[in-house]
């Protein structure tokens, strides 16, 4: 018996190749901002000097931080959980964290009572997710976490569709054994399904992807063509393959890669057609680490 093997990274480590920035913004821009209003607002509204606003901010921002690295560790969670299954992306988002993250609820109640305890005139407030078995507690959980899910999965689509970025994503194939009667084994490598959208003369083996609004430029061996193709899909297709992307909009195979060279401040990546790649900096150290030798 033969076993198919997988390259495809789990959505935690899709998470931790992200550069920095981006990792920042898919963690902490949400919570941050809504803290922020959330937190500047209330004190407007209680008439509080300016020194309470400043303590009132940091409250809210901690207190929707909390409950933002809930949801995410549950849709992780809930990602694998379902992955059998290829539950699409808008159930992840919103199922997972709605039927697991109520766990954070403790977390958010012990850093309100630590908070109560050491400023109880400036907090003053016990918390609106008080932990019970409760059918109120349930609905009134459902509710508060409304707002965060749908926001949580805007971002998780902005994510995958405008950054070209998609973290939760599933094997093209999943691994299946196969007897040793079989006349041929599946290829682990399949090839991507845009590639049979190009004219018959300029199929080959793949070079480089290009996004160009609502189209994809296609470089082979044989030539290269536009087509009609959503890029984030064209990535897609192409995870199990050799390659990787380099730039916002551009994805490269390993094997047409000639050399990395260095332009001024920028970096360029010259393909074996003598085609230049420009690299974005959020993806040049993997491009470094990756093309070592060239």
């Amino acid at each position: 018996m033969t076993t198919q093997t997988h390259t495809t990274r789990s959505a935690w480590q899709q998470l931790m190749a992200m550069p920095i920035s981006r990792k920042l913004l898919y963690f902490c821009a949400v919570p941050v901002l809504i803290g922020v209003y959330f937190g500047w607002f209330k004190a407007d509204q209680g008439g509080q000097d300016l020194m309470v606003r400043f303590v009132l901010v940091p409250y809210w921002v901690g207190f929707f931080q909390l409950g933002w690295l809930a949801v995410i560790a549950s849709a992780l969670l809930g990602f694998e959980i379902m992955k059998p299954w290829r539950a699409p992306l808008w159930l992840v988002s919103l199922l997972a964290p709605a039927a697991l993250s109520w766990l954070g609820a403790y977390l958010i109640n012990i850093y309100i009572e630590f908070l109560n305890a050491l400023m109880p005139q400036v907090i003053g407030k016990s918390s609106p997710l008080a932990m019970s078995l409760s059918l109120d507690f349930f609905i009134n959980f459902l509710s508060f976490m409304a707002p965060n899910l749908l926001l949580f999965t805007a971002q998780n689509y902005y994510f995958a569709t405008a950054l070209k970025q998609p973290i939760y994503r599933y094997d093209l194939q999943h691994g299946e054994p196969l007897s040793q009667t079989d006349p041929a084994p599946i290829p682990t490598r399949p090839e991507p399904g845009f590639v049979k959208l190009l004219s018959s003369n300029n199929q080959g083996e793949l070079q480089a992807v290009h996004a160009q609004e609502h189209f994809i430029k296609v470089w082979t061996d044989a030539g290269s063509e536009l087509i009609r193709f959503k890029f984030g899909t064209a990535m897609m297709e192409l995870e199990c393959h050799q390659g990787m992307q380099v730039h916002r909009s551009y994805w490269v195979a390993d094997a047409a890669v000639k050399q990395v060279k260095k332009a001024g401040s920028k970096y360029l990546i010259v393909l074996n057609n003598d085609e230049v790649i420009p690299v974005s900096q959020s993806y040049l150290r993997q491009v470094r680490e990756r093309y070592t030798d060239k």
